[in-house]
């Protein structure tokens, strides 16, 4: 009898481990299918893809600027952020028929308060947003339901700047940057910070934040060119890089292992960065300053970037306040173009081309316009407005381009295999290019 009760003793602390480590498999199998879903080739376009710059939508709901355009996963939706407080979600497998082009779902959490950016979680069900007055709320996006949210002190911590999810593969943690240098991250299910990090507010105002996609470390950027990597397992900076021209990092995004591409102020600069040797090793210069100038500047920079890093492509999507739309080609530069133009100009492709050189170390690709003829004046890069489309004076729709500076840039799948590029601008305009 004392064997029996010691042996039925043995197998439930048996049953109770071999239960816990199932939970503990189970958790750890949503974490990776979750990262890997973020990885997969399926969130990119396939081979060739190469958008002609063709105006399908243009839309016009937002009352204010766009500050943030995020794509869901797995569904041919996008979601926006403005300056009016408003999240809207877009259909945009709707935008080819005649169907009239209409957000379908819209978000209030902010109140009034400018939204200043969004992220969606790697599934596709979970949205976070955070505006100018501190407030960050998370929500459920098939039900609307509010899931989380917080007031961060503004005076103390500035307003959140960027936010990333990090599967655990129960629930995601929310990551979001504010502007005086803090990086948290929040457990939705105990509605408690799980981490903190601290950025030297020495280093400069931090403007910008991405996540690497295998989610162990994420690098963050400031108003004065500082680049900080952080290890998220033992929560440590483990490299520091810092612009030449200390210029401020505008955006951030790591197209792979190791690398971070940053945008900074002026010159259309885009440059790629290897986190290990802490060396600028590509640049991508869209100015007519001389290159790699620290002193001479232009006054145009790169505001939003969508890579595009799979075992086909290498590219990488700008645009900025020249409201101008590039697609980048990594792999063979001289393959790079103008997808469209700023406003109604129209780009005449002979007369741009891409030139690669090496200054100082460091593989410059720039942009080069061809100086106009004197017999065609003005009109060899760009077409007569009227031109567009074949629109007639007095008869313009909305311009082609945009008319303001472009603050964020995504793409979304429509149906297989048809990708769209979305932008959106201050001036609250959405245009979706095929």
């Amino acid at each position: 009898v004392l064997f029996s009760e010691s042996y039925a003793a043995c197998k439930l602390e048996l049953d109770e481990t071999i239960g816990k480590k199932r939970c503990e498999f189970n958790v750890a199998n949503r974490k990776r299918r979750n990262i890997e879903r973020g990885m997969s080739d399926r969130n990119y376009p396939v081979t060739k893809w190469r958008p002609k710059g063709t105006l399908i939508a243009h839309l016009h709901e937002h009352k204010g600027g766009i500050s943030k355009l995020v794509r869901i996963p797995d569904q041919p939706i996008f979601a926006s952020a403005g300056s009016d407080g408003c999240v809207r979600l877009w259909d945009c497998s709707k935008f080819d028929g005649p169907h009239v082009a209409k957000a379908h779902k819209m978000f209030t959490n902010h109140g009034t308060s400018p939204v200043n950016s969004l992220a969606v979680s790697a599934d596709g069900q979970f949205m976070v947003s955070g505006a100018e007055n501190g407030s960050i709320s998370a929500f459920k996006l098939d039900s609307k339901s509010e899931l989380f949210n917080k007031k961060v002190n503004v005076e103390d911590e500035g307003p959140p700047v960027e936010f990333c999810f990090r599967e655990t593969g129960s629930s995601p943690l929310i990551v979001y940057a504010t502007a005086f240098g803090n990086i948290v991250g929040i457990d939705l299910r105990s509605k408690n910070e799980a981490f903190k990090l601290e950025n030297d507010l020495l280093e400069g105002l931090q403007t910008s934040m991405a996540m690497s996609p295998d989610q162990t470390w994420l690098v963050n950027g400031t108003s004065s060119g500082v680049l900080t990597c952080w290890d998220l397992r033992f929560q440590l900076p483990i490299v520091k890089c810092t612009h030449p021209a200390e210029s401020r990092i505008r955006q951030l995004t790591i197209p792979g292992s190791g690398e971070v591409l940053a945008s900074v102020q002026g010159n259309n600069e885009v440059g790629l960065w290897n986190m290990e040797s802490q060396f600028r090793q590509l640049v991508l210069w869209a100015s007519s300053s001389p290159l790699l100038s620290v002193n001479q500047s232009n006054s145009q920079s790169v505001t939003a970037m969508q890579s595009i890093h799979n075992h086909d492509m290498n590219v990488l999507l700008t645009a900025g306040t020249d409201m101008r739309v590039r697609f980048w080609d990594l792999q063979n530069p001289d393959q790079s173009y103008i997808i469209c133009g700023a406003s109604s100009e129209k780009i005449n492709p002979n007369h741009v081309s891409y030139k690669t050189k090496l200054v100082d170390g460091t593989e410059v690709v720039q942009e080069v316009h061809a100086k106009p003829k004197s017999n065609q004046g003005q009109t060899s890069t760009f077409a007569n407005d009227h031109e567009v489309n074949g629109n007639k004076p007095g008869l313009e729709g909305p311009s082609i381009g945009h008319i303001d500076w472009i603050s964020s840039l995504t793409l979304c799948l429509s149906q297989p295999n048809r990708w769209y590029v979305v932008t959106g601008a201050k001036d609250g305009v959405i245009k979706v290019w095929k």
